[in-house]
């Protein structure tokens, strides 16, 4: 009988810290970020992460950006590749869609 007892209470404190773990996992990550702003002229859509997302100008030019700052762009008519930017500056060098 304390077998049986002994085997309830550490499965209830297995299922306790996986519950835990996944509840305390989905407090730390970062919001899903969703908008769409249309002032007449221009419609920007962002879509990502609080921390990381995409910003596209009708359709048409992308911006990647990570903490803040725009690290790349694209030109959707043009190429599925970002050009990178970095310190301010446009970079030669290029990243494909897995951003």
């Amino acid at each position: 009988m304390n077998f049986y007892i002994f085997l309830t209470l550490m499965a209830l404190i297995i299922i306790g810290t996986i519950i835990y773990f996944i509840v305390r996992r989905k407090r730390n990550s970062p919001k899903n970020v969703t908008q769409i702003f249309d002032n007449g002229n221009d419609k920007f859509t962002i879509i990502g992460k609080q921390d990381n997302f995409n910003i596209t100008k009708n359709g048409e030019i992308e911006f990647l950006v990570k903490n803040g700052k725009i690290i790349a762009c694209r030109d959707l008519r043009v190429s599925k590749e970002f050009l990178v930017y970095i310190n301010g500056e446009m970079q030669d060098e290029h990243i494909g869609l897995d951003k």
